[in-house]
C-alpha cells in the first residue's frame, strides 16, 4: 500500500526527464540542426541526437530515481498520516 507514493515519485521523475529531453529536442529542430551532414556536425540528424537525449535522460533517471522514490514514500506517508487523524 505505501509504495504507490514511490511509484508516483519514480514516474514523476521520468516525466520530468520526458519534459526536458522534449525540452532541448523542439527547438534543436526548429533551428534546423537534424539536417546537418557528418563532416559538420558531432551528433548527426534526429537519430544522434535522440541517442545523446537518451544516455543523457537514462543518466538524470539512474541518479535522482532512490531519492524521487522515497521523496515518494514519504509524501504518501504524511498523506495518510494527516487524513488519519
Amino acid at each position: 500500500m505505501l509504495m504507490r507514493g514511490a511509484l508516483v515519485g519514480l514516474s514523476v521523475l521520468l516525466g520530468v526527464g520526458l519534459a526536458r529531453a522534449i525540452f532541448v529536442l523542439v527547438p534543436l529542430g526548429l533551428a534546423g540542426h537534424f539536417s546537418r551532414e557528418f563532416p559538420y556536425c558531432d551528433p548527426c540528424g534526429f537519430t544522434g541526437y535522440a541517442g545523446r537525449m537518451l544516455i543523457v535522460t537514462a543518466m538524470f533517471v539512474g541518479t535522482f530515481s532512490v531519492p524521487a522514490a522515497v521523496a515518494g514514500w514519504l509524501v504518501e506517508r504524511v498523506w495518510l498520516r494527516r487524513r488519519r487523524t
